[in-house]
């Protein structure tokens, strides 16, 4: 099956396309819920169609009249591609010189010609190749979660390099269309030959039964997740070799999260090859149809079992939040005195006020639209101030926006000053606003010379301003990389002393304090103080978003339900435009953008997880629900984190194009709910925010170690910490009936 060209990078897409439903395997949601341990029973990818449609689940056939296809001229198809696959498994250079027969080719295509795959544009695939009829219509409903997934080609007899441990593992590289895996073969066991060929013994259930046993025995279960890649989260793929060994190529991997493999594979033309075709999946540069996300959707939605409730879902998870619902639900009408809507689209105005924002933002009544048209002109981004929260209890509010444009010659702009003004009198109490710069006096000072700025209170005279020394995102980026590395090393797991080293050096920690502290100040700004608040840094997509929503979650007990949380994701990091294209370099190639790429949103998560460690009754959702997002925000698996703000999902239609995060989580709503939830802890949050009563975010940092190498009955995460288990404290709080709160303060009582 040579090729010239480019064809030749995707030899074996007909061999996956006949596998699908098979390469990812029956779905459970265990598997799902920690999304890295997706290689499931299943994935030995020879495993006989033919049993698979067999078995005692039932078989449903499309009413569609496209898919009327007979199942014995199906099962022939099947049994020949089939054959392929276990030829080029026996004997890879022998199936080269073989391909699929045209005219079965050509019955597939016939077959899918009616159901086209969404497409942005007119953007040409990435790669060439068959799409096959989709067999998931003819599989039972238990193979239907992931049959959008494709195998694309594998790479077999490559050894995985163990640095950590000193361990060399052989087996396959299965790359699909969303994953990277590997999977480890066990030669001393004798029962493993299924994985390279097909199963002698009979039974689906006693082949997975079979292959369970041996992976467990042969590749600890972190390791399992830790091979286990999407392959949008991959960071850098690049060919390496030894001089002194001209036998050995390597093909090296490394992840966003900080993952690293080496695979040893014996020819230096097949590693470099593979890496080029690696390359391709992971790096499309453009938004084009083989983004997974757009796969996840089309091949599934409309299928039984997608969904647990069958597609009966109170809500789509692209209507989570409806920003007139949400602003009335806060206290703010249409009719409102102190606040009126304004379109930041309105492509009828040239000036078409701010892109990266949402379509509809609230300001002062009192500003008129030329005035705020005046007032963007002299913000970063046109990103002007905007509300955010209204906190009705106390008639304060919460806007944000980006840094003015002073510059070193100390511009001003008295619209940008009225609006200060105006905000400072839509509250009853008191006129004066406070700023919340997140940068430091000095950052902010040294963006002066670069046309930046920040408010002088002499201008601004109603206004009070703190500078919070929030660090950027390149210190985040960095303190990010540095606490995996010290986590990842064996040496510095066995010394417990030595893992609170590690995460102190990395500086991370003291990253999330300041903010925690920043949006304590916040809190008390409005809650104690009764001011309004305005917040920003430098764009007013990143700090800005962290500390504006980890202000609402401590002052709303909504936003500490999962709905609300929910909605704070949607408003403050989407749709006021986070550059999640940029910031977790998701469709980007291994260099463009790198400078950009930092995991903001990963550390609001962890400011977040400090929040429901100090208050766990406080929740309504647990870690699971903050893994699961941090995980998916990487993996394109949903549209939710697609681009780089709200007026570019839109134009690319991916609310009907892809799935929604939530649509799935709320779907399966109670494996995310934290069951020490007290709906009564209504309070405002006070969170302990110095460094030592921060705790490590065990079940994020701790997966690929280990430490998470522990019974089923543990904690698998469990590590020994000098401080008090805040969930254990909450639990003997509940059986004793006590009715103090976790650290929170109200009108009332302080504690």
């Amino acid at each position: 099956m040579e090729k010239s060209g480019d064809e030749s990078d995707l030899e074996f897409v007909d061999v996956g396309e006949a596998c699908e439903g098979v390469i990812d395997g029956p779905p459970s949601f265990e598997e799902e819920l920690d999304p890295s341990e997706s290689v499931t029973k299943c994935e030995g990818f020879s495993l006989k169609l033919s049993q698979l449609i067999n078995t005692n689940h039932d078989v449903q056939l499309s009413k569609s009249q496209s898919h009327q296809v007979s199942l014995n001229n199906k099962d022939s198809m099947i049994e020949k591609a089939e054959g392929k696959v276990q030829r080029f498994l026996d004997d890879p250079e022998e199936e080269k010189a073989e391909s699929f027969d045209s005219e079965d080719i050509d019955k597939i295509e016939a077959e899918s010609e009616e159901e086209a795959s969404p497409t942005f544009g007119s953007i040409e695939e990435n790669f060439t190749g068959v799409e096959s009829q989709n067999f998931g219509k003819e599989l039972p409903s238990f193979f239907v979660e992931n049959q959008a997934e494709k195998l694309i080609f594998p790479l077999s007899d490559v050894k995985a390099i163990d640095n950590n441990e000193g361990k060399l593992y052989t087996g396959t590289i299965l790359v699909t269309r969303y994953k990277i895996v590997f999977m480890p073969k066990d030669d001393n066991e004798d029962n493993y030959d299924y994985i390279s060929g097909p199963v002698q013994d009979g039974t689906y259930n006693s082949a997975c039964d079979s292959f369970e046993k041996i992976q467990r025995e042969v590749v600890p279960t972190y390791k399992k997740r830790f091979f286990n890649i999407p392959v949008h989260m991959l960071r850098r793929v690049y060919f390496d070799y030894e001089k002194s060994n001209i036998h050995h190529a390597y093909v090296c991997i490394e992840t966003k999260d900080y993952r690293e493999m080496r695979f040893i594979v014996q020819d230096h033309n097949e590693a470099k090859r593979q890496c080029d075709k690696i390359k391709k999946v992971a790096f499309p540069n453009i938004l084009c149809k083989d983004v997974f996300a757009l796969k996840y959707l089309y091949e599934n939605i409309t299928r039984d079992g997608f969904f647990q409730s069958k597609l009966n879902l109170p809500l789509d998870g692209w209507d989570i939040y409806d920003m007139k619902k949400e602003y009335m639900r806060q206290g703010v009408d249409e009719t409102s005195q102190k606040f009126r809507a304004i379109s930041c689209w309105d492509l009828a105005d040239a000036s078409n006020i701010c892109e990266t924002y949402p379509e509809y933002v609230f300001i002062p009544k009192l500003m008129s639209r030329m005035k705020m048209t005046k007032c963007a002109k002299f913000r970063a981004k046109r990103r002007f101030p905007a509300l955010s929260y209204f906190y009705k209890e106390k008639g304060s509010s919460l806007w944000r926006s980006a840094q003015n444009n002073t510059g070193l010659l100390y511009k001003r702009c008295t619209e940008d000053e009225e609006m200060l003004k105006y905000i400072g009198l839509a509250n009853e109490y008191t006129p004066t606003v406070s700023i919340y710069d997140a940068r430091s006096s000095v950052k902010a000072m040294s963006n002066k010379f670069k046309g930046g700025g920040y408010e002088n209170t002499d201008y601004y005279k109603n206004c009070l301003i703190r500078f919070c020394g929030i660090e950027n995102i390149f210190a985040v980026e960095s303190a990010f990389e540095k606490m995996w590395f010290a986590l990842k090393s064996n040496k510095t797991l066995q010394n417990n002393q030595t893992i609170y080293s590690a995460i102190e050096s990395s500086n991370w920690y003291n990253l999330i304090s300041t903010i925690l502290e920043s949006a304590n100040q916040i809190v008390d700004d409005m809650h104690i103080s009764k001011k309004s608040v305005l917040v920003h840094c430098s764009d007013g997509w990143d700090r800005t978003a962290q500390m504006a929503g980890l202000a609402q979650i401590m002052l709303d007990p909504y936003s500490r339900t999962i709905e609300g949380f929910e909605v704070i994701i949607e408003k403050e990091f989407l749709a006021f435009g986070h550059s999640f294209d940029h910031r977790l370099g998701t469709l980007c190639d291994e260099k463009h953008k790198n400078k950009k790429r930092s995991p903001i949103f990963v550390q609001f998560l962890d400011c977040v997880y400090q929040c429901l460690q100090q208050n766990p009754t406080a929740f309504q959702f647990n870690v699971n629900f903050l893994c699961f997002v941090a995980y998916h925000a990487y993996s394109c698996k949903f549209g939710t984190f697609l681009l780089d703000n709200q007026k570019y999902r839109k134009n690319n239609d991916l609310s009907k194009k892809t799935v929604s995060i939530w649509t799935y989580m709320n779907d399966r709503v109670e494996k995310f709910y934290n069951p020490f939830y007290d709906s009564s802890t209504t309070g405002v949050l006070k969170i302990r925010s110095d460094p030592i009563s921060l705790m490590l975010w065990r079940e994020y940092f701790l997966k690929w170690t280990s430490l998470s190498q522990m019974g089923e009955d543990e904690d698998i995460f469990a590590l020994p910490d000098p401080r008090e288990d805040a969930m254990m404290k909450a639990l003997m709080e509940k059986e004793r009936n006590e009715t103090d709160r976790p650290v929170r303060i109200d009108d009332t009582t302080k504690s």
